[in-house]
């Protein structure tokens, strides 16, 4: 056997081997050189790294987060907003809008705002809470305990004594003090400090010549005419025809607070008005249950198109209804219905 023949190499493949061998020996001697190497280099310190990172994670927590707290725009002063993030200009700006009459309803009103950062509102809004104006109007109710009085004589114990607070109050009468008069009770407006709403408030019950025997004058709602309700103080010709026009309705008031039922009269207009009316007529004309026609019956504020229906289906099924313990139990009818209805009909058969 010839062992050359299998073992042997030529020059061109010995010199390929040897070309082989001294790439392996290299990359061999990179590799344990480079682990050395690596072993013995100085590791890095990022200790002042990660300090510097916490601080900033940190500072970003506070102004993103921590700054802000639910707020009523309506309700804050100029400091306040600026310790919720917002330019001192904006700020002073906001303050100059709601000294005018502005008002805030709804947070997207902010933008509103000449040069409002958009940025800052839309970290703001989720902490927008603005109060509903009914509310406002309650407080305000609540605050303010008006009573007849001339705003040109009129004391500051007097206007202390209404509710308002002592900056508007002194400021009304150093008014006064250095010469100023009202021609008439629209001329309250002429105080910059008295609010709308306080305004509002005061003005029904503002009388340029006032005795101490004047007081305000009654006027009957079931039996005054529109002429006299015009007399009322709050009440235009409008008003005027609704009032009446809901007493025809009804057939007549039972209770003062029934003209919170009219369009228009909300809970801060009844409380101008109540002082000024009242019910010494309590004349009601009733609806007829048992022979009153179905539009006839529907016309009531009252009653509904469905409880009508009970009504009328009961008198041609069964017959007359003989008192409320019946009306109470056809479909449709509550006992707060029935209670309510109560003045308002009579089971007699003409």
């Amino acid at each position: 056997m010839n062992f050359r023949y299998y073992f042997g190499f030529t020059r061109g493949q010995y010199k390929g081997l040897v070309l082989l061998l001294t790439i392996n020996l290299c990359v061999i001697v990179y590799y344990f050189a480079d682990d050395y190497l690596y072993k013995t280099k100085p590791a890095h310190d990022f200790s002042e790294l990660i300090v510097y990172l916490d601080s900033v994670e940190s500072s970003q927590s506070i102004v993103l987060v921590d700054s802000f707290y639910d707020f009523d725009p309506n309700a804050i002063t100029a400091d306040e907003f600026r310790e919720l993030g917002l330019d001192k200009n904006l700020a002073d700006r906001i303050i100059k809008y709601k000294v005018k009459g502005g008002q805030f309803h709804q947070s997207t009103d902010l933008l509103k705002i000449y040069g409002m950062d958009s940025s800052w509102y839309m970290r703001a809004e989720p902490f927008v809470k603005i109060e509903k104006e009914e509310k406002i109007k309650l407080k305000k109710r609540d605050l303010l305990r008006p009573f007849l009085f001339n705003p040109n004589t009129v004391s500051l114990s007097e206007l202390l004594a209404m509710g308002l607070n002592e900056k508007t109050a002194q400021s009304w009468i150093k008014y006064l003090s250095s010469g100023g008069r009202f021609k008439n009770c629209e001329e309250l407006e002429k105080l910059y400090l008295l609010n709308n709403y306080d305004l509002s408030v005061l003005q029904p019950f503002c009388k340029m010549e006032v005795s101490e025997h004047e007081s305000i004058q009654i006027v009957d709602i079931n039996s005054s005419d529109s002429i006299e309700l015009l007399k009322v103080r709050g009440v235009g010709p409008a008003f005027a025809h609704r009032i009446i026009e809901y007493r025809n309705l009804l057939g007549g008031y039972i209770l003062l607070n029934q003209l919170n039922e009219i369009y228009g009269i909300d809970s801060l207009k009844y409380y101008q008005l109540e002082a000024q009316l009242s019910i010494s007529d309590y004349s009601i004309n009733r609806l007829k249950i048992n022979s009153d026609e179905f539009k006839v019956l529907l016309k009531h504020p009252y009653l509904t198109y469905d409880q009508v229906k009970s009504i009328v289906n009961y008198r041609n099924q069964l017959g007359q209804l003989n008192d409320f313990s019946e009306l109470k139990h056809l479909e449709g009818f509550e006992v707060e219905d029935t209670i309510r209805l109560k003045p308002y009909i009579s089971f007699e058969i003409k």
